[in-house]
Formats: C-alpha cells, sequence, structure tokens
C-alpha cells in the first residue's frame, strides 16, 4: 500500500489510517514474510480512537535494500528503540499484537520495554505457542519447491505470486530469512511480564494447537486470556471483525462478542 506513512523520522513504523483524539496506542508485528500492510485492512477496521501501527521489518518492501535482522532480539532491540524514542513514545495506553512469527517479535518488545521502564499494557499473541515451544524445524534450509509447498499448506501467501521466478525468489529470500530468525531464537524463562496478554488462534491451524497457544498464560504475571476462533493459521484474515471486537474490548473497553468459541481467563504465570 502506497500511502502508508513513517511515525516521526523512524523506518520502523507504519501508519494506515489517521486516528481521531486516539485513546491508546496499537502496534502490530507481521508474520513469516510478511510486512506491515498485512495489517492494513485490521488498521482500517478499527475504532480511530486506537492509533494503529505496523511494524516494517528490514529487507522487505520499501526496505528491500536493507539488510535482515541478523538475530530475532537484534530486531526486538531495534522495534524497542523505535517505540522508546522522543518523537515515537506519547503517555496513552500501549499495546502489541504480533501474529505468527511476530507473536514472539512482540512478546520480546514486551520484555525490553518492561525493562526500559515504558511497558505495554497489554500483548496481543495471534497464531503461536508459547516460546517455551522452541522451533526445531529447519524450515529455512527447504528448497524452494518444499518451501512453498509449506507456505500453501498454512495459507497467507496469494499463490500466484511464485508463479514469476523473479518476484517468487525475492518472497522465498525473506521467508527464509524470517524462518532462520525463529530457528536461532533461544528462550529465556525470566523476565515474566507484568501486562495482562490474549492469545488468539484459529480452532483449525494446522501448526498451533489452542492448548499450546493456552501456554502463553505462564510468560505473566498479568491476567491472561486464550481465545480460540474459527480458521487455520491466518484465521484473523477471515475473522477480521471478530478480532477487531476482542482489540477493542481489551483497549477502549467496548463490549464485544468474541465468537462462538470458548474464550477463557485466568491468572498469569500459570505452571511451567
Amino acid at each position: 500500500m502506497s500511502d502508508s506513512t513513517v511515525l516521526a523520522t523512524s523506518s520502523w513504523l507504519r501508519r494506515f489510517v489517521a486516528p481521531n483524539r486516539p485513546a491508546a496506542r496499537l502496534v502490530c508485528f507481521p508474520h513469516v514474510g510478511g510486512s506491515a500492510v498485512f495489517f492494513a485492512r485490521m488498521a482500517q477496521s478499527l475504532s480511530p480512537r486506537i492509533d494503529t501501527l505496523a511494524v516494517q521489518y528490514p529487507g522487505r518492501m520499501e526496505r528491500m535494500s536493507e539488510p535482515f535482522a541478523a538475530t530475532l532480539t537484534d530486531l526486538a532491540d531495534e522495534v524497542a528503540a523505535a517505540l522508546t524514542a522522543p518523537a515515537s513514545a506519547d503517555d496513552g495506553p500501549l499495546a502489541l499484537f504480533g501474529h505468527s512469527m511476530g507473536a514472539v517479535v512482540a512478546f520480546e518488545v514486551a520484555r525490553r520495554l518492561q525493562a526500559a521502564g515504558r511497558p505495554c499494557d497489554r500483548l496481543f499473541v495471534s497464531g503461536r505457542a508459547a516460546p517455551t515451544a522452541q522451533h526445531r524445524e529447519s524450515l529455512s534450509r527447504l528448497d524452494d519447491r518444499a518451501l512453498i509447498e509449506e507456505m500453501q499448506r498454512i495459507g497467507g501467501t496469494d499463490p500466484r505470486l511464485f508463479e514469476d521466478p523473479e518476484l517468487a525468489a525475492l518472497l522465498l529470500g525473506v521467508i527464509r530469512a524470517d524462518y532462520g530468525l525463529l530457528e536461532k531464537y533461544r528462550f529465556e524463562p525470566e523476565p515474566l511480564l507484568d501486562c495482562a496478554v490474549t492469545a488468539l488462534n484459529g480452532d483449525a491451524d494446522p501448526r498451533v494447537s489452542p492448548a499450546a497457544a493456552a501456554g502463553w498464560a505462564a510468560r505473566t504475571r498479568g491476567t491472561f486470556r486464550a481465545i480460540t476462533l474459527r480458521g487455520g493459521h491466518f484465521y484473523l484474515a477471515e475473522q477480521t471483525a471478530q478480532v477487531v471486537a476482542v482489540v477493542e474490548a481489551g483497549l477502549i473497553g467496548a463490549g464485544a462478542h468474541v465468537g462462538p468459541l470458548a474464550a477463557t481467563t485466568t491468572g498469569g504465570a500459570q505452571p511451567r
């Protein structure tokens, strides 16, 4: 999307909708191979009282000429620095929303914000098992055909993008780099977060079961809620209205019906 704007002087953050007297800020983190534009529809659907931003990772879209992040923790360091920069930070409530790989990045950013004395108020983790489940697959090493088949299995990528050899080569390079970040990432059990955590997941996700998503409860001392919606790994593309209702309920107190499946709430820091 060409009409995205950069927040202040940061190359990391994109805004797709101008906020109207924002009551809270939401920062969204994309999945493997994804870019900030993935969250444009969600930003357009959310209340204008929520200033919705999306992180643009290096090595893609208008940042294509920049090198990929070396590690996931390096990536988290950079985003946390952008969010705490004087031109980017404000005193309003802050929430982070990460999908798939983005959930892990958002989690690590939340830790850094907390350590810096600028904690987020809520973390939404979507389509990802708790980070205690280490990423042991070597998807970054798959050949092109196998990697394309994997991406088609989980969905979320227009298969036509793989039909053009030049475009496919660029996209597969981004995907491999992102999977490499997850494969090198080593989870540290401390510190726990103090913020509220909401885990969202699709009931037909081939990668993440509701039970695996519920493991995020052990990563916070705050309240925890697990919500399962209908759909696969990219359930949020089909359930945008439900996801928006959950986010708005968490940030500005809007009443929301979160779907036909169960939503559970617990106190944080469950047994690990």
